[in-house]
């Protein structure tokens, strides 16, 4: 170690300012002070005192002259038997270290209305750096300002309390910035906080600071947190500040935000859909709370931007396109408001949802949330196959006619005669014959197949199993499949067949002895989750009253296929209210995927029986639904031979989304390149490419983990030829968003830090006054390293000898001269 800091002194040209050297005298050997005192110093006086005593011819000069040789000679020995020795020392001047911690979390990107007194407490310490509103800039931008952005002369750039804090810290300190959230990452300049981690650990953090910098020989004097003060994750900050008080390390804070009590309304969500058809009702959920604000209601406003895919920088102006007044939730509570919209030009919708600032509000910056809307002007296509014209067929052929324009349905019943024209939507021809073809199948969105035999799929089994290959090709591709049970052959008669591969359900063993007999009374079907039901079942937007209709309000069924269980991964609409197995009621409606495709299997025939006392108010959109639900996987790719997956589709600052692209060439192969190219679309329209690569021994399928570290919605792209300029293939977007728990409670916990900065044995000061901190400091600064020590013994010497001898032989001849001897 020591010969390290040797070789950096010799490169360092400050080194004499660095080094200091220093000498004193010590004594090896010398006995305690008492003893030389009472003892030595006496014993040594009487012995001279005896030698002389007898000597009455001597003048008083002569012997005080002998006497005082005596003396010198004798203590010079004794001297000597001390082991007097110099000891120099060589010493380094060290500055210890103190460490800024600032928080980096999403709770420090907020922006607040500061309170009078606050705010312009603030605003004078800036100065000249100040904006013309407290609330223009966000808590990090606040330390930034203060602080000088760090980096070298920081001090010049620094708001005046902070400067003084920096000079005076800087003259006996060495200072180092930190930021953190979980952990503390040393800082070159503060723009590389970004105020958007998910969560923070100030407790984990000072912890594990003082594990990495709190044993390195004393060098680290003392920790300042600057924080918003809201702990909500990990080790107690209290725990830590106390270990940080024992090892001697003091800790300070400094308060960042306004502590005055929240008054604040949070906009969340919204749910809805992700795509519809032009002229399509879309319906949108958001969930708004409120904290301390005396607003009795307020105002959602749903705004609308046209974005281009290939050319993401240009848009549309913003248009308000729907506006709802709500009563404002219990404090504490959230309130679910409903906005509803019917989009009349296709295109791509980058849509706000907002409430404007209310009266008294701290944080107007979560009054708003956004989305991505796909509006194609698609019209949904829907086969329907059916043996005959069953009480299920006829109205359902109808609700499709009725319920939706952009749904186009064309029918074929096996059972119809020659000169039958096949039930069809205005302005489509009917069928007629069954698609047999990969063109003629797969120019439909979602296939309905009801009561059919086999047989009818093709004369031969060659030509049966060729029709449904390609049926569980369009499946594969994203295409819906709807299958309605009947009691003639559908599914019994598809048992150990590709149809019954697809199925979300396990058909059930025909000697099976829990196998039901026929019912004898009607039944009303059971949701799986009766209090968050499956968009399918929302009959009524109000949850109780959907309940309702389930429970009492619909007509009940007679009959049903029982099946064994639901398939792995399959979702569970509606179960038997009685009938059940070792795996729980029977299933009566399941709905899964197939893999990019989805299948829907109902085990009932008898949903038109709930026009009883209702007509087609809840038959139609119940099979609308249906069939939006069967295309929506089809709808959304924009091109055959590409499909574009991501894991998930909303996560918080700071999470990565795995992406996962599958290539197809012209002729439905696997393309072969090694790597292909996608592009993210920024919330603001900027474009940046991510290079995919190939999954090993998978052609044509690529895959990468994309972080995102801001929050907004962000358009993830596949373009032909892997360039913007081109056509869109496939897009999916992902909505990055504040976690919760950085919104929850976002007010400065004051209290918090002066209490954690006392248990750290630090002070506390809030952020327009950092200067006070510098009064903790006085009597503490550089500190001295040992480099090296040499002790040289000076009596062991030969002109210790020859002094002894010297005073002797003196003596001895004044003796003789004065006739003593």
């Amino acid at each position: 170690m020591i010969a390290m800091l040797q070789d950096l002194m010799s490169q360092d040209g400050s080194s004499e300012a660095l080094l200091e050297t220093q000498s004193q005298l010590r004594w090896l050997d010398a006995p305690a002070a008492w003893v030389l005192g009472l003892l030595l110093i006496p014993a040594l006086l009487l012995l001279i005192w005896w030698s002389y005593r007898g000597e009455r011819m001597l003048s008083r000069r002569q012997r005080i002259t002998l006497t005082s040789l005596r003396i010198l000679a004798l203590l010079l020995v004794l001297v000597a038997s001390f082991r007097p020795a110099l000891e120099t020392t060589r010493n380094l001047r060290l500055c210890s270290e103190i460490h800024f911690l600032i928080d980096d979390s999403a709770s420090m990107a907020r922006k607040e209305a500061y309170s009078q007194e606050r705010g312009e407490a603030l605003l004078a310490a800036l100065g000249d750096q100040a904006p013309s509103s407290s609330s223009e800039l966000s808590r990090s931008e606040y330390v930034q300002r203060f602080f000088g952005g760090g980096g070298e002369d920081m001090a010049k750039r620094a708001a005046p309390p902070a400067r003084q804090l920096i000079e005076g810290l800087a003259e006996d300190f060495d200072l180092r910035f930190f930021r953190f959230s979980d952990n503390s990452t040393p800082l070159v300049d503060l723009s590389e906080l970004q105020a958007a981690a998910p969560f923070t650990r100030i407790g984990d953090s000072l912890d594990i600071h003082l594990g990495s910098f709190g044993k390195q020989g004393g060098q680290l004097e003392a920790m300042i947190l600057i924080s918003d003060g809201r702990n909500n994750e990990g080790l107690s900050p209290s725990a830590a500040a106390k270990r940080l008080k024992a090892a001697e390390i003091p800790l300070h804070c400094i308060g960042v935000g306004d502590p005055s009590e929240e008054h604040n309304l949070t906009l969340s969500g919204p749910n809805g859909p992700e795509q519809v058809l032009r002229g399509e009702e879309a319906v949108f959920e958001l969930d708004v709370r409120a904290t301390g604000l005396d607003a009795r209601s307020a105002e959602l406003i749903l705004e609308a931007v046209r974005r281009d895919d290939q050319n993401p920088a240009e848009s549309g102006d913003a248009a308000v396109l729907q506006t709802t007044r709500f009563p404002m939730p219990a404090k504490g509570q959230s309130r679910r408001v409903t906005l509803r919209h019917v989009f009349e030009e296709a295109g791509d919708y980058l849509l706000s949802f907002k409430v404007p600032p209310l009266p008294g509000e701290t944080n107007p910056q979560d009054n708003i949330t956004r989305r991505y809307l796909r509006v194609d002007s698609d019209k949904v296509r829907v086969l329907y196959i059916e043996e005959q014209p069953r009480w299920e067929y006829r109205y359902l052929k109808e609700a499709l006619r009725r319920v939706d324009e952009s749904i186009q349905f064309q029918c074929f019943l096996f059972d119809a005669s020659h000169n039958f024209s096949q039930e069809r939507s205005e302005g489509l021809a009917p069928l007629l014959r069954l698609p047999a073809t990969r063109e003629e199948l797969f120019q439909y969105h979602a296939i309905l197949i009801g009561d059919v035999p086999p047989s009818r799929f093709g004369a031969t089994e060659e030509e049966r199993a060729r029709w449904f290959e390609l049926l569980k090709d369009f499946v594969e591709h994203g295409g819906g499949l709807g299958i309605l049970s009947g009691e003639l052959a559908m599914p019994d008669s598809y048992r150990e067949s590709v149809l019954e591969e697809l199925l979300p359900v396990v058909l059930a063993n025909p000697g099976d002895e829990e196998l039901p007999s026929a019912s004898t009374q009607a039944f009303r079907p059971l949701m799986e989750n009766p209090h968050e039901p499956h968009p399918l079942l929302r009959l009524s937007e109000n949850l109780e009253q959907n309940r309702l209709l389930w429970r009492e309000g619909l007509m009940g069924m007679w009959w049903y296929y029982p099946v064994l269980r639901a398939k792995a991964g399959a979702q569970v609409l509606l179960r038997h209210p009685e009938d059940q197995n070792q795996y729980g009621r029977r299933v009566l409606a399941a709905l899964g995927p197939y893999p990019k495709g989805k299948v829907f299997f109902a085990a009932v025939d008898e949903f038109w029986r709930w026009r009883k006392g209702y007509g087609e108010k809840y038959l139609d959109p119940f099979w609308r639904k249906v069939v939006r639900t069967l295309s929506e996987n089809r709808l959304r790719r924009l091109d055959d031979r590409v499909l574009l997956t991501v894991d998930e589709k909303q996560i918080e600052i700071g999470g990565r989304v795995r992406v996962h692209v599958q290539l197809l060439d012209e002729d439905y192969n696997p393309v072969l390149e090694e790597k292909t190219t996608i592009h993210l679309r920024s919330p603001g329209g900027e474009l940046l490419p991510i290079e995919l690569p190939r999954l090993l021994g998978q052609p044509g399928e690529f895959e990468a983990l994309v972080p995102f570290e801001e929050d907004g919605v962000y358009s993830i792209l596949v373009y032909e030829s892997a360039q913007p300029g081109g056509r869109p293939l496939a897009r999916e977007d992902v909505v990055v968003e504040i976690p919760d728990k950085e919104l929850a409670f976002a007010s400065m916990n004051e209290k918090g830090l002066q209490e954690l900065a006392q248990q750290g044995g630090g002070r506390y000061a809030p952020l327009h006054r950092v200067n006070e901190l510098l009064a903790a400091f006085d009597g503490r600064g550089a500190g001295l390293k040992v480099l090296d020590r040499k002790t040289r013994e000076i009596w062991d010497q030969a002109w210790t000898l020859l002094l002894v001898l010297l005073l002797l032989s003196l003596e001895w001849i004044l003796r003789k001269k004065w006739r003593l001897v």
